[in-house]
């Protein structure tokens, strides 16, 4: 029996990753055969395609699904991923940040320091960037030698980096949907929430348009987070890989660290190791990651718009303003509050982890045994956030590591809600600005769901009807209050 359904799943896996590769591989195949049925643009036919793998996996998945992923799952399932595959062919266009990323790994293959432009981050992301390239390049070579030239090979590694946001998403979807039902919140009100989540979410829509790495990072987030407590060494290396790709899931070590899940902490070291040694195997010795730690430490941009909704961009911009406008000796004092805000906001999350400790100890005692679990993942949430607020440089985009945040605030702040729905309302749905001090709307938008999530009052189950009924007794008791 338990043969037969590993069989099962290994199949139903195999076929996935089958039409995820048709569903990517058709449009460029169809172009280089001169096709007389399609057009030229590959984005377009990766609408089409995707829109059909929308619809099949869907129909199938509801055909031979589990109780809980009804028609109704389905439906929305499809619902937010046409809204996603639409965002996807539409931002279809190499923007700044992602030439940083093709520079960078350009100059890698060429001997040269990757650092030597615009690009910053670690040196994992380069490296994945390279191999694909040589991927590309092996492959053209040895099946279209005619298009095997450098503007052909550049133009199909976006195409495949771009197209695999679709999946990032759809990946995502999941994700967040099993977290949601981890945290204890019903089958329904589940689905709501995430379809909310990712349709109506400028955060999200911004990492998409401008071809950000934060869907890898976050899907990997949430996935070391769902591992945890049965499969703590995996959980460790997932989150080692995605630190690799951005410093904010270091944070998650933390928790971990309190805690003394060891074989978390064990992964952990064994994926950091494996990041780290793999430069020196590729045959780079030291180098690049000597160029990576320079770069960080000569990044010298002062002056930056509203929408920096980091603490050093409010103070820098705050004291800039008071002074009479941005200057280098302004951002320097903004600069200095940043640092010293630093300690009042690690002592801030060791009190709220203090601070659950003890009631998780007592719902303990009241018999609840998953109690510890979902404990674990409040730490781990709460890190997320605490990325965010130590960063010194936040982009707009960046704020799509909040979604966990938004779903634990929802859950665990109680009478609060209300100040969780406005949070979340403040991250995801408001677009981008520069506006003095409007723009930062985001960072208190994660303030306020901080706050709303401290009272930790979390429940067995909540159903999408409670939810509603609480936000409207708390607005009539408001409306009440204001017109006595």
């Amino acid at each position: 029996m338990n043969f037969s359904t590993s069989q099962n799943s290994v199949v139903r896996a195999l076929l996935l990753l089958g039409s995820i590769a048709i569903t990517i591989g058709a449009p460029p195949l169809l172009i280089a055969l001169n096709a007389p049925f399609v057009s030229r643009e590959p984005y377009g036919l990766f609408g089409f395609f995707g829109a059909v793998f929308v619809i099949v996996f869907a129909w199938r998945s509801f055909r031979t699904g589990c109780a809980h992923q009804n028609g109704m799952f389905w439906l929305f399932f499809a619902f937010v991923m046409l809204v996603n595959l639409g965002l996807v062919t539409e931002f279809s266009v190499r923007t700044y940040d992602y030439q940083c990323y093709e520079d960078a790994a350009q100059r890698y293959l060429g001997g040269n320091n990757p650092y030597g432009g615009c690009f910053v981050y670690p040196p994992l992301v380069l490296q994945c960037f390279a191999w694909i390239y040589q991927t590309v390049s092996i492959l053209a070579s040895r099946f279209a030698p005619g298009l095997a030239e450098p503007r052909f090979i550049s133009t199909m590694v976006f195409y495949l980096y771009q197209s695999a946001q679709f999946f990032l998403v759809l990946a995502l979807f999941f994700l967040l949907y099993k977290l949601s039902l981890r945290l204890g919140l019903n089958a329904q009100t589940s689905l709501v929430l995430v379809a909310i989540l990712l349709v109506v979410d400028n955060p999200l829509l911004r990492t998409i348009r401008f071809n950000q790495i934060n869907l890898w990072v976050l899907d990997g987030v949430i996935l070391a987070i769902l591992l945890l407590p049965r499969h703590a060494f995996l959980s460790g290396m997932t989150l080692a890989l995605v630190t690799a790709l951005k410093i904010y899931p270091g944070t998650l070590f933390f928790p971990l660290l309190m805690k003394r899940n060891w074989k978390a902490l064990a992964g952990g070291i064994v994926g950091g190791a494996f990041v780290v040694l793999l430069p020196a195997a590729a045959g780079n010795g030291w180098d690049v990651w000597r160029q990576f730690v320079n770069a960080i430490l000569d990044v010298q941009s002062w002056s930056t718009p509203f929408r920096d909704n980091s603490l050093r961009g409010l103070f820098s911009s705050t004291v800039g303003l008071m002074s009479g406008g941005n200057s280098l000796s302004a951002f320097q004092v903004g600069q200095t509050m940043y640092l010293i805000s630093i300690p009042c906001v690690l002592v801030w999350f060791l009190f709220r982890f203090k601070r659950r400790e003890k009631l998780g100890g007592m719902r303990a005692g009241e018999g609840k045994p998953k109690s510890a679990d979902v404990r674990m993942i409040g730490h781990l949430i709460d890190m997320c956030a605490l990325g965010l607020l130590l960063s010194p440089l936040v982009w707009e985009h960046h704020y799509v590591m909040a979604l966990p945040v938004i779903v634990w605030a929802l859950l665990a702040s109680g009478s609060r809600q209300l100040l969780a729905v406005l949070g979340a309302f403040l991250i995801l749905a408001i677009p981008t600005f520069d506006v003095f001090l409007f723009s930062y709307h985001r960072l208190a938008g994660l303030i306020l769901l901080l706050i709303a999530s401290g009272t930790n009052e979390t429940e067995d189950s909540l159903d999408f009807s409670a939810i509603a009924r609480r936000m409207l007794e708390l607005l009539s008791r408001k409306s009440a209050v204001g017109s006595r």
